[in-house]
């Protein structure tokens, strides 16, 4: 059914979007023989990978933050670039910068200092974080606990 040249469909899902607050989304079409392409900047996925689960204390430098971005729209052309933090609440422990990892997707790596974080606290939730670009929008992986011994 069409209301005011519009179908019914569409009012409903911009009403509940609204509704929801959303101010922003990325819509795929199809792109003819290069896939789907958003309009807007993408949605992304940031995920984050320790090269260890508990370092001691000094020598927090031996871990590897290892950070994968990457489209959350399938087929998407072009690949997440830029640099993705590594953060423990507001302090950032290294910066990884984004290299192309193949099938769309974008990875860095990265280690604190040695001192990065202080020995009396014991777990650390440690979170990475894509700004993202005019393209891609930014994104945090989900927090990863990492414990520090003395």
């Amino acid at each position: 059914m069409r209301i005011g040249g519009f179908r019914i469909g569409f009012a409903l899902v911009g009403s509940a979007l609204l509704a929801a607050s959303v101010t922003s989304i990325a819509i795929a079409a199809d792109n003819g023989s290069h896939g789907p392409q958003c309009y807007g900047a993408c949605p992304t996925k940031t995920r984050l990978t320790l090269s260890a689960k508990t370092v001691t204390f000094g020598s927090e430098n031996t871990l590897v933050f290892t950070v994968v971005v990457k489209p959350k729209v399938r087929g998407t052309h072009g690949n997440p670039v830029g640099t993705a933090v590594v953060v423990y609440r507001s302090t950032t422990l290294c910066t990884a910068v984004l290299t192309d990892y193949g099938r769309h997707k974008a990875k860095g790596t990265c280690s604190p200092s040695a001192d990065a974080l202080a020995a009396r606290h014991k777990l650390y939730r440690i979170r990475a974080v894509y700004n993202g670009t005019a393209s891609f929008s930014g994104s945090h992986a989900r927090r990863r606990t990492l414990r520090v011994v003395s």
